[in-house]
């Protein structure tokens, strides 16, 4: 029974040895790896902003991250040189990815780099963009849409979006903030 024991033993620490290995082959470990199971090309890579500033594009212009940040902006831009983005989605699956600072950040890019920006802040659930850029929180994305109304006329639409949207201290980049 010492004997059956050592064999059983072994064989079970080769399956579970084997099943880390398989399961290790889904942990995407490189650009290179996302690259091969998307067939997708990497714009960017952004490393972790340390520090309680995450507006690195403002605070610190010079950092390879916020060189990071311009080389994300100049591979949208070149990404579609035929039909240039009028909008731009930043998801993640999971709170806490940094979500809401790639956001920040690459509008601040493209307003330093000439464009008309406006970051809408969407996230219902954990609104962060008004902390971020310092504005009110009280009138903003859930304002527009509570009082919105299609069949009023363009006049009015354009005032009630002028009423939620702020501006902020990056020319050319204004905030819906989700209010």
């Amino acid at each position: 029974s010492v004997l059956m024991g050592a064999v059983a033993g072994l064989i079970i620490g080769v399956v579970i040895a084997l099943t880390f290995e398989f399961l290790d082959d889904f942990t995407v470990r490189s650009s290179e790896h996302i690259e091969s199971l998307t067939n997708l090309p990497t714009l960017a890579g952004i490393g972790e902003i340390k520090g309680d500033d995450k507006l690195v594009s403002i605070s610190d212009p010079r950092s390879p991250t916020a060189e990071a940040y311009r080389a994300l902006r100049t591979s949208i831009q070149f990404s579609s040189v035929d039909s240039p983005s009028r909008s731009i989605l930043i998801t993640s699956s999971i709170p806490g990815e940094g979500r809401s600072t790639t956001a920040a950040n690459l509008a601040i890019v493209m307003a330093q780099a000439g464009h008309d920006v406006l970051l809408v802040d969407a996230d219902l659930r954990r609104p962060s963009q008004q902390y971020l850029f310092n504005v009110p929180s009280s009138l903003g994305l859930t304002s527009l849409l509570l009082k919105f109304d299609a069949t009023k006329e363009d006049q009015e639409v354009e005032t009630l979006v002028d009423d939620v949207v702020q501006v902020t201290r990056v020319e050319g980049l204004q905030l819906l903030a989700s209010g």
